[in-house]
C-alpha cells in the first residue's frame, strides 16, 4: 500500500495496480484467518505450516508473497 501512495503521487493509479493490491490483500487475510484456525499466528508459524497451506488450495495463495516477504524482513514472522 505504501508503494502505491508513492506511486500515486507521480501519476495516477491504474485499475490492474489497484486489482492486484486488493487481491494480495485478500490473500494476506485469508493466510491469517487460516492459521488462526490452526492454531498459531504469523508470529508463531513455521515453514511447514506456509508449505501446507500453500498446498491446500488455489494458485491465488501465491498472491500473499508480499506480505509474507514483507512480515519476514519487518520480523513480523521469524521461522519461515
Amino acid at each position: 500500500m505504501r508503494r502505491l501512495r508513492r506511486d500515486a503521487e507521480k501519476r495516477p493509479v491504474t485499475l490492474h495496480q489497484s486489482v492486484v493490491v486488493r487481491r494480495e490483500v485478500k490473500a494476506a487475510i485469508q493466510l491469517i484467518e487460516w492459521l488462526r484456525a490452526r492454531g498459531t499466528s504469523l508470529t508463531t508459524c513455521t515453514q511447514h505450516d506456509i508449505d501446507d497451506w500453500l498446498a491446500t488450495d488455489i494458485w491465488v495463495r501465491y498472491l500473499a508473497r508480499t506480505f509474507l516477504v514483507w512480515s519476514v524482513r519487518n520480523r513480523h514472522a521469524h521461522r519461515i
